[in-house]
């Protein structure tokens, strides 16, 4: 590589299906998509204060694995919409409450058992993450691995690949030698 050039790779992966196109998730997929997403959001938390939830930002691999972002283009790398300034702790609360929220309502019946919804009430995200795992433990519900896609939505795509060539040139400027003027 020569001096003064940079090359950067980015692999984008294809996320075919939202979880707002989907209906009637089955009680062990819509577990794993709100431990997934709890995960997710978690990570974006860290770095975002607090993003609106809504079924466009959690996204499905062409395997069925869950995939989430702030926006709902998840190549672009802000939130939809600028935060509100809140108190972290009291941010993720809320983003948990949502979160519940928008999975349940994609929930066959669209609502969570009454016995899990009664014991959900987390202060922070590993709280969250917990409930769902002693939640599914207790009920002796087995989290799937992955989201069930429509056959449609099977079709893998290509990993688009994008590789961008900068280049940077120094150019060294000299001045001419100053000459004495005599008056």
């Amino acid at each position: 590589m020569c001096a003064g050039q940079d090359v950067l790779v980015v692999l984008t992966e294809y996320i075919p299906y939202r979880l707002a196109e989907a209906h009637n998730l089955p009680l062990n997929e819509a577990l794993y998509v709100l431990h997934e997403a709890l995960i997710g959001f978690m990570a974006v938390h860290k770095f975002e204060n607090y993003v609106e939830m809504s079924g466009e930002l959690i996204g499905f691999t062409p395997s069925g694995r869950t995939k989430v972002w702030l926006n709902a283009n998840f190549a672009a790398n802000y939130a939809i919409r600028k935060p509100e300034r809140m108190a972290a702790d009291f941010a993720a609360r809320r983003m948990i409450s949502e979160l519940f929220q928008v999975v349940e309502g994609h929930t066959v019946g669209k609502s969570f058992p009454s016995y899990f919804k009664a014991g959900w009430n987390p202060t922070n995200f590993v709280e969250a993450i917990n409930i769902v795992k002693d939640y599914a433990a207790e009920s002796g519900t087995v989290i799937a691995r992955r989201v069930t896609l429509p056959t449609h939505q099977r079709i893998a795509a290509p990993v688009t690949t994008t590789t961008t060539t900068t280049t940077t040139e120094t150019h060294t400027l000299q001045a001419e030698p100053t000459r004495t003027i005599q008056m």
